[in-house]
């Protein structure tokens, strides 16, 4: 009889164990509250699932929230478009973030993110040691913003896109080149200085890097220039104002696959049949002599 009992028991924790295993922790629910608060959005829809309601206990069911199916932790926080236009600048800080210690992906594009509170920026979230996607586009900050970035050591893809301002923003190339795990970087449609493409060969690891519509023009540099970059897989320049003479060293890509350059000036032509992995089907735009 004892046994039995004693057996019942077990079942019960086994029971009770399955039950919560796919349930959000209460510190993350605590945290994604108060950064409900803390983003303060006019769009009051996109968070009718976030209360703490008895129906709405369970986080991993919430709108823009993803959890990891075994430990029940937070792993993706897909907050784009979460405040109107219309609303002041966001002042955002770090710390909300640090709860999510399994957080792999943020996106927190198009939100009128302006500067980070004093003393709560990359440095902080520098201890989201396993955070690997970091999307930051379409907000409204200057190179400022991005100091310290170089101590979130494990992005892999970064998204700097449509950061419009109204002089162009000095990408601090210093601080990408800390991130040797970064794997993609996206600055597409974004106005940057062109000093960025006098020293972007520092990433000798990227595999992607895409900056079409950014404003450049001119030749390529060569010297710490794209050229260095000979991991890369897919390179688009498209949609600037380039010219001249293509430089002959991009040949020397080998592990390239998508290249675009369509809708620039250059003239010329380059033989880019030691490409092997370049595939017409996969976007290649050869050199053209209009806009």
């Amino acid at each position: 009889m004892e046994f039995g009992i004693f057996g019942w028991w077990l079942m019960l924790a086994a029971l009770f164990q399955l039950s919560s295993i796919h349930a959000c922790l209460r510190e993350e629910r605590e945290a994604l509250l108060r950064l409900k608060a803390s983003i303060n959005s006019s769009y009051v829809y996109l968070f009718t699932s976030w209360n703490s309601s008895q129906e709405g206990r369970n986080c991993c069911d919430w709108e823009s929230v993803v959890c990891d199916n075994t430990t029940g932790r937070v792993i993706e926080l897909h907050l784009s478009y979460v405040r109107a236009p219309y609303q002041e600048v966001w002042y955002l800080n770090a710390s909300l973030f640090l709860p999510f210690q399994e957080l792999k992906y943020l996106d927190l594009s198009y939100n009128a993110i302006s500067r980070w509170a004093p003393n709560e920026g990359f440095e902080r979230l520098s201890g989201l040691s396993k955070l690997e996607v970091l999307d930051f586009s379409g907000n409204n900050f200057n190179e400022s913003f991005l100091l310290s970035l170089g101590q979130v050591l494990s992005l892999k893809e970064l998204y700097l896109r449509g950061i419009q301002r109204d002089r162009p923003i000095n990408i601090p190339i210093s601080e990408l080149g800390r991130l040797k795990n970064l794997q993609e970087l996206y600055l597409d449609g974004s106005y940057i200085d062109k000093s960025f493409l006098n020293k972007v060969g520092v990433m000798t690891y990227l595999n992607v890097l895409s900056i079409q519509y950014c404003g450049f023009n001119g030749s390529l540099p060569i010297v710490q220039g794209l050229c260095e970059l000979m991991n890369l897989r897919e390179l688009d320049l498209s949609h600037n104002d380039f010219e001249g003479i293509l430089p002959s060293c991009l040949a020397n890509m080998t592990q390239l696959r998508i290249f675009d350059i369509s809708s620039n000036r250059f003239n010329g032509s380059i033989d880019l049949s030691p490409l092997p992995s370049l595939k017409p089907k996969l976007r290649f735009s050869p050199p053209s002599s209009h806009c």
